[in-house]
C-alpha cells in the first residue's frame, strides 16, 4: 500500500513525510471495492476515515426510493471526516463504488491515539480534515441539496466539546469547563 500511495498521490505522500506516511499505513488497513460496493450508508454507524488511493466514488443523498448524487470522490481524497469531527459517528451520505477502488482505512480509534501524542502527522491529518470538510462546505452551498436532519445526540453520551476537545486544543480554542 505504501508505493501505491506513493505513486497515486504524491502530494499527499509529500505533505506526511515518509515517517508519517510509514506510521499511517502500519495503522491502517487498506479495502477495495468493486464498483456498485457500498462503502457508507447515510445515517448509519461509521468507526473509520477513509483516503481514497484510486478510483471514484458517488456521495448520494436518498429520497424515498431515488438517489440524489450530491459529490464525486476521487484519488487523494478524505471520507468520513463529517462523522468524526462533528463527532455523531454516523454516516452524512451514502457512498457507492463507481468503478474499481481502493482506500486506506484508518479506525477512529487509531486517529484519535493520534491526536493524544501531538506527532506532525496527526497535526497533518487534522489539518487535511478540516479543510477537506470546508471545501465540501463551500461547493455544496453553491447549490441547493436536500436538508437531512440530523438526530439528536444520545442521552448518555458525552457532549460533542467533551468528547473532541483535543480538536479544539488542535484549533487552538480555549477548552471549556468539562472538555479534556
Amino acid at each position: 500500500m505504501l508505493v501505491e500511495i506513493q505513486t497515486n498521490l504524491p502530494q499527499f505522500a509529500a505533505q506526511v513525510g515518509e515517517a508519517g506516511l510509514g506510521q499511517l499505513v502500519t495503522l491502517a488497513s487498506a479495502v477495495h471495492l468493486a464498483p456498485g460496493d457500498r462503502l457508507l450508508r447515510s445515517g448509519q454507524p461509521t468507526d473509520s476515515l477513509y483516503l481514497v488511493v484510486a478510483g471514484t466514488l458517488a456521495a448520494q443523498v436518498t429520497h424515498g426510493a431515488q438517489a440524489v448524487k450530491v459529490g464525486a470522490i476521487g484519488p487523494g481524497d478524505w471520507i468520513g471526516e463529517v462523522s468524526v469531527l462533528s463527532g455523531l459517528m454516523t454516516a452524512s451520505a451514502d457512498v457507492v463504488a463507481d468503478g474499481d477502488v481502493t482506500l486506506l482505512r484508518l479506525r477512529h480509534q487509531a486517529f484519535f491515539a493520534l491526536t493524544e501524542t501531538f506527532n506532525p502527522l496527526a497535526d497533518t491529518l487534522v489539518r487535511m480534515l478540516v479543510v477537506t470538510l470546508a471545501a465540501r462546505v463551500r461547493g455544496y452551498a453553491a447549490r441547493p441539496i436536500p436538508v437531512v436532519p440530523l438526530a439528536p445526540p444520545d442521552a448518555g453520551a458525552p457532549a460533542p466539546v467533551v468528547q473532541f476537545g483535543w480538536l479544539a486544543k488542535r484549533l487552538g480554542l480555549r477548552s471549556t469547563k468539562g472538555a479534556q
